[in-house]
């Protein structure tokens, strides 16, 4: 749309967006994969991309996971050196509304795969949650530009749009979960009215944990209505638990 030189200042040049497609590769594999076959692949995409002398400011939407999605920020790199998302540095805002989550484990594409295997808090919170289905995701992030460093979670939240999810360590699973986690910066994870289905029974879980892993502490407030106590619970329960239960069956 635009350039423009400024004495002392340098170049600069604005570009509108309209209808476009973007496919970034998340690693050197991925560089090599068909365009198609790349977890963050956009389309539809529409924005504006600011370029000046240290970083790239882009305000781009975009359909991505079957769902829209938003990214605002600014980008660092050295141009002749990016070959994936690990040579870029970052800070952004994403919002993503109804996208649709990895599937579970053996039904996962490809791409699926090496994206949740790509950051440790990904694959942490897919292995120890195993969520599906459709959310709205919240998430300021930032990274340093160049191999090595690692993508910073500032804060966020993830809103369950009917999901399922079920903790590995007592696989109750819930479905069409509704409410919100949110993701503090200090990585405290906080949940609020988690709402969801077990057959008949109703579900809602509120609190707090220290971390997104498994073994955090946590301080957590869970009621449910009509539980049918059933094989299927029984079998969430430890052996210890499982005796007990037997007592007095």
């Amino acid at each position: 749309d635009s350039l423009a030189y400024v004495r002392g200042q340098g170049s600069r040049a604005e570009i509108t967006v309209q209808s476009a497609s973007l496919a970034i590769p998340l690693d050197d594999e991925e560089r090599e994969s068909p365009r198609d076959e790349r977890y963050l692949n956009f389309s539809d995409v529409t924005g504006r991309l600011t370029f000046e002398p240290d970083a790239v400011t882009v305000v781009l939407t975009g359909q991505w996971r079957e769902g829209t999605c938003t990214l605002d920020g600014r980008i660092t790199a050295d141009p002749g050196a990016i070959r994936s998302l690990d040579d870029i540095g970052f800070t952004l805002q994403l919002e993503a509304r109804n996208i649709l989550l990895p599937a579970q484990p053996d039904d996962r594409t490809p791409a699926e795969e090496r994206f949740v295997k790509r950051w440790s808090k990904v694959s942490v919170i897919c292995r120890h949650y195993d969520p599906i289905g459709r959310v709205d995701l919240l998430l300021s992030l930032a990274k340093e530009a160049g191999r090595g460093n690692d993508i910073e979670f500032h804060g966020g939240q993830l809103i369950s749009r009917g999901a399922s999810a079920a903790f590995f360590r007592f696989p109750y699973r819930l479905e069409d979960v509704t409410g919100t986690v949110h993701f503090e910066a200090d990585g405290r994870v906080r949940l609020d009215t988690l709402t969801g289905r077990h057959g008949s029974a109703r579900v809602t879980v509120n609190g707090t944990l220290t971390s997104a892993r498994w073994d955090s502490g946590a301080s957590l407030q869970i009621e449910g209505t009509n539980v049918a106590l059933d094989e299927a619970l029984l079998s969430c329960l430890s052996e210890k638990y499982r005796t007990i239960w037997r007592m007095f069956a």
